[in-house]
């Protein structure tokens, strides 16, 4: 396995199939687009439709920038001008070596 992160980021690029429970009740179905913004960082454009327990599905979007600093630093923000920051990921590989993981909170 790949002892950076860079390998594993700069092979992102393209459509992805996206499935996300957002909140108890809510759930997002559709499409991510990462598409390459600089040699490190994509714009993410994410599609589909969000479906709420109780009403009916709703068309959905956002739009992300994702920058990866240094080889395992990780900056997830808003894709608004300015770039508000959303996430700052410290990522490692597991002890296995087998995963990356990081760990961030937002409100």
């Amino acid at each position: 396995m790949e002892q950076n992160f860079r390998s594993l980021f700069e092979s992102w690029s393209g459509e992805w199939t996206l499935n996300r429970e957002i909140s108890p009740g809510f759930h997002f179905e559709g499409t991510a687009t990462f598409e390459v913004h600089s040699e490190s960082a994509y714009l993410l454009r994410e599609s589909g439709l969000l479906q709420r327990a109780d009403g009916p599905p709703m068309n959905a979007a956002r739009s992300w920038h994702w920058e990866l600093e240094g080889e395992n630093q990780l900056k997830i923000s808003y894709d608004e001008d300015p770039l508000r920051l959303y996430h700052a990921l410290s990522l490692q590989l597991n002890e296995d070596g087998s995963l990356w993981v990081g760990q961030d909170l937002h409100l």
